[in-house]
């Protein structure tokens, strides 16, 4: 329990200095939503179905990802077809991972973010951040549906 309060409050702590004109809206829904999930699950014991859209090796298909003690232990593709690319289980996020995604992008004036949070559990559903560099720019999508809680 004290690992917990720990952890939430550091995680606090993180977005306030983010934020050089103190708590907007994005950041308190990062921080509402952070201390719901950890409030449901502690980042233990979860599986859901992720998507990642991007211009990269992820080919946009639903992957069903299980956690066990937080960390990823299988990730399959939803529909099972033998024909898709391998799946490397290091190369997914975790939920608690997304969390510092979303927070990452709010710190960085290049990268604009969208997130959406789960009512019940506060996980993000939805991210998108785009990174704006000069001429270049580059976005990546992740939706979670599907979440179970053990």
């Amino acid at each position: 329990m004290k690992q917990r309060i720990t952890l939430v409050s550091l995680f606090i702590l993180a977005c306030l200095t983010a934020c050089s004109e103190g708590l907007d809206s994005q950041v308190e829904r990062l921080v509402i939503s952070k201390n719901k999930w950890i409030s449901a699950t502690a980042d233990q014991n979860y599986s859901y179905e992720l998507t990642i859209q991007c211009f990269c090796t992820f080919n946009k298909k639903p992957i069903a990802v299980i956690t066990k003690d937080g960390d990823i232990v299988k990730a399959t593709y939803v529909n099972n077809d033998s024909s898709d690319q391998p799946i490397h289980i290091k190369s997914l996020p975790t939920v608690k991972s997304l969390f510092i995604t979303v927070l990452d992008s709010m710190k960085n004036e290049d990268v604009s973010v969208t997130a959406k949070y789960d009512q019940e559990y506060g996980y993000p559903s939805f991210i998108k951040t785009k990174v704006e560099t000069g001429a270049s720019e580059s976005a990546i999508t992740y939706s979670i549906k599907n979440m179970n809680i053990y």
